[in-house]
């Protein structure tokens, strides 16, 4: 590709370009000031362009000169105008007033080439930076099409190349300069508000440049058809390059809040809005004498009802009615009822039976059968053993009971009811199983409750006591003394009759329409000569 040699207006140093660049603005690689490159051979130094920031006329195409969009922005200072640039009128004559900011040169780095001077013109740059390289498509400014009739200057004739980045919208320039082939007057168009922060530089109005031949001045293109009445109204106006967008955008005024206080209205007095109350009536002194009479007369009959009217007992003797509130067993149903009355008191002859008598106490009706002397056999049964102990001979009293209700279900022999009397229970009042004979009482069984965890224990013949009596049935049931040597001297010394008070659950009674299981002390009156004695 051919080149030709110039020399820079502002840095007179030499400089290459290409034969297809003459007439068009590029960039010196010394100085980097914007220079026009002359249309004849020979034309001398190329002549400086108007402003910093000039732009190329429309459809030259003059951003193919290196106008790259990292480049630094260029100095102020006044232009140096070559006479011998025959474009130089066209460019003043299209070229728009440009407000610019004025800010600090950035710092330019160009790598240093490694087999040519720096100031040689064939020295390689960087390829962003390259004036000879033109495999790749440049960017070119792109003017707005106008519309018909409003003094838009039209663009002369040249090839169309498309861009080959994206378009940024700048800020929309001043008023465009009417130059030849304009179709009309060119409307007043205000000037932008520059951004805050910018300082608006005037650009020094162009030299009087002598009007070029006609040969040398290309002819103008017919105006292009106006755009559609739908174009976007929004065009950012005649600057907008394809690489436009790594330009910075001036921040936007950010908006100040200021906040108002607004006087709030105290709401009006609600002492001042109500009325003020009348004063209260006074109480007659005859309505305040009759309600303490009525006052004084209710807390004396509650008094009375609570401490002098108790409603009383039922006229079952109390050892009849015991409360059940405890057992191995549990009865239907178990209330916490305290005990009033000590298990060591006599008995009525209501709750003693003879053998081969009977008596009904609440749901059990009880039958003394017979007693004996004989060995005790009590059994430990586990869900791994079953332990056997034979103990000396003690006497062991058999009993028919009946279950005479016809919906409760108990048990109505229990092992906490006959358990033996611990060292503590000797001299206790609550345990109602004993064994009188003449002067000595023997309290309690041979088997202490409560049991272990997962282990029974019973007497042989009790084998069956862990089976509830159903309504309606009848079974014998034993109760054995507890194996002591002296019951056994006490007995065949006897005088009298003996009386064994019995400890069995009787079923429910109802106090107050409340239903609550009790249990009764019972006593059983035999003769010694009616024990029987097994072989030992």
């Amino acid at each position: 590709m051919a080149t030709a040699t110039i020399t820079c207006a502002f840095c007179h140093k030499p400089m290459g370009v290409l034969e297809h660049q003459r007439g068009r603005v590029v960039r010196c690689p010394h100085c980097r000031q914007m220079v026009v490159v002359p249309k004849e051979e020979g034309g001398g130094t190329a002549g400086a362009t108007g402003a910093a920031g000039a732009v190329s006329p429309p459809g030259s195409g003059g951003a193919d000169g290196g106008l790259s969009a990292g480049s630094a922005p260029v100095s102020s200072s006044p232009p140096v105008v070559s006479s011998s640039s025959p474009g130089l009128e066209e460019l003043a004559s299209e070229a728009p007033t440009v407000v610019q900011s004025v800010s600090p040169p950035l710092p330019f780095s160009r790598p240093a080439s490694g087999g040519e001077d720096a100031a040689s013109i064939l020295s390689e740059a960087a390829p962003t930076d390259s004036l000879f390289d033109c495999g790749d498509e440049l960017p070119r400014p792109i003017l707005p099409v106008m519309e018909e009739g409003k003094g838009a200057a039209a663009r002369p004739a040249g090839p169309e190349r498309p861009s080959v980045t994206p378009q940024t919208p700048l800020p929309p320039p001043r008023a465009p300069v009417a130059g030849p082939g304009a179709a009309g007057p060119s409307p007043a168009v205000s000037p932008p508000t520059p951004p805050p922060g910018t300082v608006s530089a005037p650009v020094p109005p162009l030299a009087a440049v002598p009007t070029p031949s006609a040969s040398a001045v290309p002819a103008a293109a017919p105006a292009p058809p106006s755009p559609p009445a739908s174009a976007p109204t929004d065009d950012p106006g005649p600057f907008r390059f394809g690489n436009a967008g790594d330009v910075p955008t001036p921040p936007l005024p950010i908006p100040l809040i200021v906040p108002v206080e607004v006087p709030v209205e105290a709401p009006p007095s609600s002492g001042a809005a109500r009325a003020t109350p009348p004063p209260p009536r006074p109480i007659s002194p005859l309505a305040f004498a009759v309600l303490a009479v009525y006052a004084a007369f209710a807390t004396c009959v509650a008094l009375y009802g609570l401490f002098f009217r108790e409603p009383p007992l039922p006229p079952a003797h109390p050892l009849a009615i015991l409360p059940d509130t405890f057992g191995e067993y549990d009865p239907a149903s178990r209330k916490k009822i305290a005990l009033r009355l000590p298990l060591t008191g006599p008995l009525p002859e209501e709750l003693i039976v003879p053998l081969g008598g009977a008596l009904t106490v609440g749901q059990l009706r009880v039958e003394p059968l017979r007693v004996e002397e004989r060995p005790l056999r009590l059994i430990a049964e586990s869900a791994q053993e079953k332990r056997e102990e034979v103990t000396g001979p003690a006497l062991v009293l058999h009993l028919k009971l009946t279950n005479t209700s016809d919906a409760w279900v108990f048990h109505p022999v229990d092992p906490a009811l006959v358990r033996k009397a611990s060292q503590l229970e000797q001299e206790d009042r609550f345990n109602g199983t004993r064994l009188h004979v003449g002067s000595a009482v023997f309290i309690g069984g041979p088997l202490e409750w409560p049991f272990r965890r997962g282990v029974r224990r019973y007497e042989a013949a009790q084998q069956d006591h862990d089976r509830p009596l159903q309504p309606g049935e009848s079974r014998t049931f034993v109760i054995c003394s507890a194996a002591d040597p002296t019951l056994r001297r006490a007995v065949r010394n006897a005088p009298a009759d003996l009386l064994w008070h019995v400890h069995l659950r009787t079923g429910i009674f109802v106090w107050k329409e409340r239903e609550i299981p009790v249990t009764s002390i019972l006593g059983v009156r035999f003769p010694a000569s009616a024990i029987r004695r097994s072989p030992s």
